[in-house]
């Protein structure tokens, strides 16, 4: 009887590797493409956990006193010590606070080296021909912009432009310190491997502008966010908090969350 022999020929292998040589090759760009990129993903969550933390502490007791704003003005005034500690605790509130809303692997709300990053026009006042954008009170750095006249002659914070000097001072802050231990420059790392920097402050600033015949603060308090483990300026972030609890994107952050938005509308 003929043993009937069932293996496969060397042209028919070789057919098959072509075959998976070529969908491979087909395929690889478009799964790459497809992959989540883990940086962007951090971005957009730290975005989502500024959010959530800022409103929590605007309508916590801790800032009862200050009905619903984060000016410490209110508070500690009457405490002991020297009037340099009560400064420091007011100082580190925000920070301290912020903290404790999220799971952190450290934390040092002592750290102020983040107002390094901020551009100075040499003095700690602005003058009449601009307005407050971001800044620290006392010795510390402060951001001037220049102003447009809006509707009705009321003067307007020029926001685009202030988006994008966040996002400039937070990375001239990595630029300079690219080398240095990121625990000793940021203030806390949350679980997922993003690391914030607080630009210490008690909020008390009375910098506000006329927007259409309302007045809101135009002090932002700097936040830095880095979300590839302090690896490049690129994947660090800008934003801005003022005492009213209202949130101010850098450029590059808020164009993340545009485009999350609009897949999000678009499914």
């Amino acid at each position: 009887m003929k043993k009937i022999s069932y293996g496969f020929t060397m042209a028919e292998c070789m057919l098959v590797m072509l075959i998976v040589g070529v969908a491979f090759a087909i395929l690889t760009p478009v799964l790459f493409a497809t992959a989540p990129d883990q940086e962007l993903l951090r971005a957009r969550k730290a975005y989502h956990t500024l959010l959530s933390s800022v409103s929590l502490m605007v309508n916590s007791s801790s800032y009862a006193q200050s009905q619903g704003s984060l000016d410490m003005t209110p508070y500690l005034h009457t405490d002991t010590g020297t009037s340099v500690d009560l400064q420091n605790i007011r100082d580190r509130y925000f920070c301290a606070n912020f903290a404790e809303t999220v799971n952190t692997k450290f934390v040092d709300c002592s750290l102020d080296i983040v107002n390094d990053a901020v551009e100075t026009n040499g003095d700690t006042t602005c003058s009449n021909n601009f307005d407050f954008a971001f800044s620290s009170q006392n010795a510390r750095n402060t951001l001037c912009l220049e102003s447009d006249n809006g509707r009705n002659g009321m003067r307007e914070l020029l926001y685009e432009e202030l988006m994008e000097q966040l996002d400039v001072s937070c990375e001239n802050f990595y630029t300079k310190n690219a080398d240095t231990n990121p625990s000793a420059l940021y203030n806390f790392q949350t679980n997922d491997g993003v690391y914030w920097g607080i630009q210490l402050t008690n909020f008390s600033h009375d910098a506000a502008i006329d927007q259409y015949g309302v007045s809101i603060p135009s002090f932002y308090n700097l936040i830095c966010i880095n979300t590839d483990f302090h690896q490049s300026a690129e994947h660090t972030y800008g934003a801005g908090v003022n005492k009213d609890g209202n949130i101010l994107l850098g450029k590059k952050l808020s164009d993340l969350v545009e485009t999350e938005e609009s897949s999000i509308q678009g499914n």
